[in-house]
C-alpha cells in the first residue's frame, strides 16, 4: 500500500479529527470468511465450520498518526493544508469474531490438529479457494488432572495435564477446496491449532495490572487467538 495523501484547502484553519476519518478510513466493508476443518479419523472426511465476518476498515485498522504539512498562507491564497499518512501509521486492531465450534473436538475420534483458512470474498477473481488440512491421529490419549498452587486472588485453580503419544501420521496433508457460486475469494492464509497447544502462556503484569498471556497463531495476513468457553 503507498502512502496516501490528502490536499486539503480551507479559509479557516485545518481539518477536524471527523472530517480527517472520513477522508482517509476506507469506505465500504470486508467480508472475510473462516473455514475451520476438523478430520474424523474413522470416516476420513473433515467437518468444516464456516463463518463469514463482515467489518468495516475501522474495525480491523486504526491510524495512530497523521502528517500536517502546512504549505502557506498569503493575502491573495488561501491556507493549504497537505495531511499524509504513511502505511506504517496504520496498525492492525484485534477483532472479535465472536464464534464458537458448532461441534466438541473430541480427538479419540477426530485429528489432533484444525485447520484454518482465511478467505476474502471480492467481487471478481477466483473463485475458488485451496488449502492444506494437516491430519495426525492420536492411538493413547490421556488427562491426568490435579490442583496447582494459590494464586495472588487467593483460590486454588485446577490444573489438566492433557497429553498423548504413538500417533498415525499416515495421509497428513490433503488438499481441500472452498467454491464461491457467484464472486471471487482472495486467499488470506492458513493456520493451523494442534490440540494439545497452550491457550494462556503465562501470568503477566502489565501498567501495574495483573493478566494472562495468550497463544496466538497467524495465516500469515491474519493473527487469530482462540479462547476457552463454557458449553
Amino acid at each position: 500500500m503507498e502512502n496516501k495523501k490528502l490536499d486539503y484547502k480551507k479559509n479557516k484553519g485545518d481539518k477536524t479529527v471527523s472530517e480527517l476519518q472520513s477522508a482517509f478510513y476506507a469506505e465500504g466493508n470486508l467480508d472475510l470468511v473462516f473455514l475451520i476443518n476438523i478430520p474424523n479419523k474413522y470416516s476420513g472426511d473433515a467437518f468444516i465450520d464456516k463463518k463469514v465476518k463482515s467489518v468495516s476498515f475501522g474495525d480491523v485498522f486504526a491510524i495512530d498518526h497523521v502528517d500536517l504539512d502546512y504549505r502557506h498562507r498569503t493575502l491573495f491564497v488561501k491556507d493549504w493544508y497537505v495531511y499524509t499518512i504513511n502505511r506504517n501509521y496504520i496498525k492492525p486492531r484485534w477483532c472479535e469474531l465472536n464464534w464458537k465450534l458448532s461441534t466438541t473436538w473430541d480427538i479419540s475420534k477426530d485429528g489432533t490438529m484444525i485447520t484454518i483458512a482465511v478467505g476474502e470474498f471480492d467481487e471478481k477473481g477466483d473463485h475458488e479457494l485451496r488449502y492444506i488440512t494437516k491430519r495426525q491421529w492420536t492411538n493413547n490419549f490421556k488427562i491426568d488432572g490435579g490442583v496447582e498452587g494459590i494464586p495472588l486472588g487467593g483460590k486454588a485453580q485446577a490444573k489438566i495435564n492433557v497429553g498423548y503419544s504413538g500417533t498415525d501420521t499416515h495421509d497428513t496433508n490433503v488438499e481441500e477446496k472452498f467454491t464461491r457460486s457467484q464472486g471471487g475469494i482472495d486467499d488470506l492464509g492458513t493456520a493451523y491449532w494442534e490440540y494439545i497447544t497452550p491457550i494462556v502462556e503465562k501470568r503477566v503484569n502489565k501498567n501495574g495490572k495483573w493478566g494472562y498471556e495468550i497463544n496466538t497463531i497467524t495465516t500469515g495476513t491474519i493473527d487469530i487467538m482462540v479462547l476457552p468457553v463454557s458449553y
